[in-house]
């Protein structure tokens, strides 16, 4: 709403402007008053961007576009994230060591954000191995504790998962941030789930 009447405020603003310098007149007030108006508006724009949190999607589906990024899409309705899909990256088990590893590009991504947003649907009665292999491969790394102070929010959802399943997720991904001192804020296992969750986001 703000943004469109930015809009319509830049567009009297040129209006006035240039009627007025081809009369060869001063600013009136009013061109004055917009010109004030909207340099303040972009100021605070610009400080605002300057302190967005930076969120981030981690994608543990194999699935680009499924239920899991739809449940990331409702939980982050109006706010600006970026997405990573684990499937698009190289990253091995614990014990391979191959040169085409791309674990230290998703790390440094994740260390860039402000809010992590991961999620996986349920395979097998767990999380899928991308999305395992990535928990134990920052077990591993030195760099782990600079995801400290982060906040964490997850995405678990399945065609019928039992109870016990989502509660070892929900278990697993709370031992992760108090090992790594993340603030975890809660589990969604369903859209509208994910929406309540994504609220206070």
């Amino acid at each position: 709403m703000v943004l469109k009447s930015l809009k319509r405020y830049d567009q009297h603003l040129l209006y006035v402007i240039k009627i007025e310098l081809q009369g060869n007149r001063p600013l009136s007030r009013t061109a004055t008053v917009l010109s004030h108006f909207c340099h303040n508006f972009a100021t605070v724009k610009q400080i605002n961007q300057k302190h967005m949190k930076q969120i981030l999607f981690i994608n543990g589906s194999p699935n680009r576009n499924g239920n899991t990024a739809a449940m990331a899409k409702r939980m982050l309705t109006d706010k600006e994230y970026e997405t990573l899909n684990l499937v698009d990256y190289k990253i091995y088990p614990l014990g391979q060591h191959f040169d085409d590893d791309q674990f230290s590009e998703v790390m440094q991504r994740m260390l860039k954000a402000d809010v992590l947003v991961m999620g996986s649907p349920v395979y097998w009665h767990s999380m899928t191995g991308q999305f395992r292999t990535l928990l134990d491969r920052i077990y591993e790394t030195p760099l782990k504790h600079k995801l400290k102070n982060k906040d964490l929010y997850f995405i678990f959802q399945g065609a019928g998962p039992s109870s016990a399943m989502l509660e070892a997720g929900n278990y697993t991904i709370g031992i992760f941030c108090r090992l790594f001192g993340l603030r975890y804020h809660g589990m969604a296992t369903s859209r509208n789930e994910a929406e309540r969750l994504g609220i206070n986001l």
